[in-house]
């Protein structure tokens, strides 16, 4: 192809570099503006945090260093020391008048006196059912830090009115500046919380991150961030927040200016500490401005890349269209000449009335000759009906149509003179004209029958086979079950085509077989095999082992089909087997392989969750006398009976086994403390009750030894036995 002449049309390079350099700019401008734009919503957000949570500071410290004001003159008031020293009944009293009326004052929750072993001697809830009088707060640590001389500051629940409270404490000197006690005012917070509901996502944390007070009161005595394992039992044993485990909220600890996802959004967090002790308040808020100001950059660049493309797009467009009308009828002219389908271009001719009555040959093509044996000069110029005067008149008006309308058509033709099949195609390029492609398709009709006659075997196959056969779409819903699937989970097919295949699954396996065809797809593992369990339509378990096959088309899954067969009774069996493997059979108990094979795994489970466990090594003591002089039979009864006594005194969790003649053991597993006394005592409480029965032929006795793991320091069930007898 000569493509000279649409270099004219074409822009000068100079003028496109021109524009490209323009269309540069503008993206690096837009991206430069995005990011600025991205920045200052930012910026906007932290001043808008920063704001809210200066406020609370404000707020918070000059409630707080009131309550320590007036902490420190209520120690050196002179009723409160005389209290201390003389404990006489009137010196307490005044102690109490001044305590009530520093608490009306101040509007605290309570002020009261301890002295220097944290024991509470006066207080202004004195005469309230939780009065503090008498009660020990030695283990506070604002009793701590004030009985050392320096001002003490507290957040907590009450131990004794389970009430949010911030504590100031101060120390209570005698003349000779001795400390003999500590004054204390407790100011319940429960009101200040009041002030944060207005801001979503607002909290005042601990250094630790347990939130003491939230917008959200769902929040509280949460944390904001992982809490480890050390610290939790700290405060736990405290009781500083309660005695329930603290469930982090966030993934990380929070910084000012930390970006963080919280309740499926992104935030933007402000932190401010408010107290020496590392106590701070945050305040989380959504980066929706952020997407907005950044979405309004991008918008602004697209507005400006359209407004410099749409010019250039319709210049180039007109300056290249006459080149694409040269340059497609070039192509045309080579398919047309070098195309393997027959090409016929014809006219239709009208009669008077308008109605088509024959058409004439314009153009053929070697294709065409080589199909039908007519040479071109023998067709271009002359009718259909003078070449070939026995065309029927019906195809003459279906040509027509096309012609007229516009109106593709397409149909099958088989050439008896030929034996082939073609597939015509009829279409009209200009108005009045039309146009026929022959292909030749005997080899596709072939094919095609062979592969009906090869679906149909298929089909037969499938609906007489004894074993499920299913198919399933990408999203796992049934589009195909055979008579047999049927049959073995009891459905109809229309209440089986369209439900969800994981509908099925028992859901003792729900996520171990979903993990598995889950890892099938994502790796796109062509075929596999599992076992697994499904419910049938009357509720009865069925144990399928199932060959699964990917469909895969352009490389992506659409979906899969699977061949499963009923192996219920040979998992029966072979359950069957293994329970006779591992089970004493006088007893019912684990036997030596069972006991070893189950204390193997509760070892690791203890070493991960941090439970100890206690190991029992039992002896039934006289069982060769009992056998000698009773006989064998009455020996078997005796450890029958030492069995269930185990049984009786242990928990089903734990695991018991006879590990042969006359010796037992048992696993007592996730034991907190090393208590074997307390089995001990239950065991020796039922032999009593045993030997006290009348008509007794002998007493039974069992000799126990113990031993306890630490999951700190582990060791193997061999090792942990040793230990035990020895």
């Amino acid at each position: 192809m000569n493509f000279d002449g649409a270099k004219k049309f074409l822009p000068s390079r100079r003028w496109l570099i021109s524009y490209l350099a323009l269309l540069f700019i503008v993206i690096a401008a837009g991206w430069f503006a995005t990011g600025y734009l991205g920045n200052k919503a930012k910026q906007e957000i932290l001043e808008y945090n920063n704001n809210i949570v200066s406020s609370h500071f404000d707020h918070l410290t000059s409630e707080f260093e009131k309550i320590e004001r007036n902490v420190k003159t209520l120690s050196g008031s002179p009723w409160i020391a005389p209290a201390l020293v003389s404990r006489k009944e009137q010196d307490i009293a005044n102690a109490n008048s001044i305590l009530d009326r520093y608490n009306a004052s101040i509007e605290s929750s309570v002020s009261y006196l301890m002295d220097s072993h944290g024991i509470t001697i006066a207080s202004s809830n004195r005469n309230a059912s939780d009065s503090f009088v008498g009660k020990s707060y030695q283990f506070r640590p604002y009793f701590i830090q004030a009985i050392k001389g320096t001002l003490g500051r507290y957040f907590a629940l009450g131990a004794t009115s389970f009430k949010r409270g911030y504590y100031a404490s101060y120390p209570v000197k005698d003349s000779k500046g001795q400390i003999i006690g500590v004054a204390v005012i407790k100011e319940d917070v429960d009101s200040e919380e009041a002030h944060l509901v207005k801001y979503p996502n607002c909290f005042v944390v601990d250094p630790n991150g347990i939130i003491f007070l939230s917008s959200n009161k769902e929040m509280n005595f949460k944390s904001l961030w992982p809490v480890s394992r050390e610290i939790q039992l700290a405060l736990l044993k405290s009781k500083q927040f309660g005695t329930k485990e603290f469930e982090a909220v966030l993934t990380r600890e929070v910084a000012d200016g930390t970006e963080i996802t919280f309740d499926g959004k992104n935030h933007l967090a402000s932190r401010k500490v408010i107290n020496s002790e590392g106590w701070s308040i945050v305040l989380m808020t959504t980066m929706e401005r952020v997407l907005f100001y950044k979405a309004v950059g991008v918008i602004i660049t697209i507005f400006m890349l359209t407004i410099i493309l749409v010019p250039l797009i319709i210049n180039f467009q007109i300056s290249i269209l006459s080149e694409k009308v040269r340059e497609s009828e070039i192509r045309f002219r080579m398919l047309f000449q070098n195309i393997t389908s027959g090409f016929a271009l014809h006219e239709i001719i009208l009669n008077d009335e308008g109605h088509p009555c024959d058409y004439r040959f314009l153009e053929v093509n070697p294709a065409f000759e080589q199909l039908t044996g007519l040479k071109a000069q023998e067709l271009i110029g002359r009718t259909v009906l003078n070449v070939l005067p026995n065309t029927e008149h019906s195809w003459i008006e279906n040509y027509g149509g096309v012609a007229m309308t516009g109106n593709p058509l397409r149909f099958d033709n088989y050439s008896h003179e030929l034996g082939r099949f073609y597939e015509c195609l009829a279409y009209s390029p200009h108005r009045g004209q039309f146009a026929v492609i022959f292909t030749d398709i005997t080899e596709r009709k072939k094919t095609e029958e062979a592969l009906r006659e090869s679906e149909e075997r298929f089909r037969s196959f499938v609906e007489n086979a004894s074993d499920i056969v299913f198919r399933a779409d990408d999203s796992g819903h049934f589009i195909f079950i055979n008579p047999a699937g049927l049959r073995i989970t009891g459905y109809k097919e229309e209440e089986l085509i369209g439900t969800h295949y994981p509908a099925l699954i028992s859901p003792k396996m729900g996520e171990e077989t979903f993990k598995f065809f889950g890892r099938q797809f994502v790796k796109m593992i062509p075929n596999t095999y599992f076992e697994y369990l499904i419910i049938a339509k009357d509720g009865h378990e069925i144990w399928l082992g199932q060959n699964t096959q990917l469909l895969v088309e352009d490389g992506r899954v659409v979906g899969f089909q699977a061949v499963a067969r009923d192996i219920t009774e040979r998992k029966r069996m072979e359950a069957e087997i293994i329970a006779l493997s591992i089970t004493d059979q006088l007893t019912g108990l684990h036997n030596r392989r069972g006991f070893l094979s189950l204390a193997g795994q509760q070892l690791k489970l203890s070493e991960r969750n941090k439970n100890g466990m206690l190991l029992f090594f039992a002896d039934l003591d006289g069982l060769k006398w009992i056998n000698d002089t009773l006989g064998h039979e009455e020996g078997d009864k005796a450890l029958i009976e030492a069995a269930n006594m185990l049984k009786e005194t242990f928990r089903t969790s734990d695991i018991i086994a006879r590990l042969g003649g006359d010796e037992y053991a048992v696993l007592a597993i996730s034991i907190k403390e090393t208590i074997p006394e307390v089995f001990t005592a239950r065991l020796q409480e039922r032999i009593d009750i045993c030997n006290n029965q009348e008509n007794r032929k002998y007493s039974m006795s069992i000799s126990m030894g113990c031993t306890y793991y630490d999951p700190e320091n582990s060791c193997s069930i061999d090792d942990l036995i040793a230990l035990t007898i020895s």
